[in-house]
């Protein structure tokens, strides 16, 4: 929702943008270049976590946001590295309008123009609270040091707690919390704490990595005429499939429903490759009742100038494009820069079918 209009708004690339944020599943905003870096944008995922309307953020800065417990230190490098013209990733502790708080992990950089003029920030942000009060509760220990009228430590007392049912009990939780109780993959959750780690190494070391969207052709059919029941058995031993087709290192998680993605560290010709194997695989071994099971998948690679939600919104366009052409096909899409220039790392960019 635009907080403050600027005419770079209402350019329709830029509006593609807006429209692709809004349906993302971190919050996004975006400020402007002032000192104060007053608001400009934020989608509906900010408004949800923070409490804030458009209204309450009209002519107020991020500073909104911060409390007794937000580290300076990282603003300060936030704001340095802006001067920089660079990327900053960080995390840091926000409060929401009601006064509680949460702690953020968030990646800002400079919006450039043609002219590479620096015209806002954009930032991506997502709450990761829990998985810090976690790693916390993991490691409880309290020492006491007694030192005698010289100076000297007399001894040690080290007060402990067997935490052994804690951790178990932690690693229980998480296991399920981050895998999906039917297929036993992982869930959408850890999936999304994986691509964020590769595309902090891609930043950094540039480590090219690639992705496959697919999702089962004509599901609500073999639900509809084999039972629940038989749906979620093909679930199931597409899971089983999968692993079949992969390599160890392939990373795979269920989507949601029906689609399903995987992660591979290599480039989109390989990967396409490995996405017709794994099409064939299914074509071939998943069955039901004599029905052929068919999957339609979509491939792409992380390429410079590209955000984690730029990648999944042509990642789901390739798979749209193998359902819209007959299904039970593989499409891959290319990366490409329209007409524009970018930062390092960020981002006014474009993408077409090659």
């Amino acid at each position: 929702m635009i907080v403050a209009h600027r005419d770079f708004f209402d350019e329709p690339m830029f509006k593609t943008f807006l429209d692709t944020f809004e349906n993302s599943i971190d919050s996004v905003v975006i400020t402007s270049t002032s000192p104060e870096e007053y608001f400009l944008y934020v989608n509906k995922v900010f408004k949800q976590k923070t409490g804030y309307e458009e209204d309450d953020l009209v002519g107020k800065s991020p500073r909104i946001l911060q409390g007794p417990l937000t580290n300076r230190r990282v603003i300060d490098e936030l704001k340095q590295n802006l001067q920089d013209d660079k990327y900053f990733l960080g995390q840091n502790t926000n409060y929401r309008k009601n006064g509680s708080s949460y702690i953020v992990k968030w990646s800002i950089s400079a919006l450039k123009n043609t002219q590479n003029e620096t015209i806002a920030y954009i930032s991506f942000q997502k709450e990761v609270t829990q998985s810090v009060w976690d790693h916390k509760q993991a490691h409880y220990l309290a020492s006491v040091v007694n030192q005698n009228k010289d100076g000297d430590i007399d001894f040690y007392v080290s007060v402990g707690q067997d935490i052994t049912s804690l951790i178990n009990k932690s690693d229980e939780y998480k296991s399920k919390a981050y895998h999906d109780s039917l297929t036993g993959l992982y869930n959408r959750q850890k999936f999304d704490e994986i691509i964020e780690r590769k595309y902090s190494d891609f930043l950094k070391n540039e480590q090219s990595f690639s992705i496959i969207l697919m999702d089962i052709d004509n599901f609500k059919y073999v639900n509809n005429t084999f039972g629940h029941d038989n749906g979620d058995k093909v679930l199931k031993d597409l899971a089983r499939l999968l692993h079949k087709s992969l390599r160890k290192d392939d990373l795979i998680a269920r989507w949601g429903g029906e689609e399903f993605i995987v992660v591979v560290d290599n480039t989109m010709a390989f990967t396409t490759t490995l996405a017709e194997k794994i099409r064939e695989t299914i074509k071939q071994e998943l069955i039901i009742y004599k029905h052929n099971i068919t999957m339609s998948l979509g491939v792409s690679e992380i390429s410079q100038g590209d955000t984690i939600e730029t990648l999944f919104t042509r990642v789901d366009k390739a798979l749209y494009m193998s359902k819209k052409s007959g299904k039970n096909k593989v499409t891959s899409l290319k990366f490409k820069i329209f007409n524009i220039r970018i930062t390092q790392n960020f981002f006014y960019l474009f993408w077409k079918n090659l």
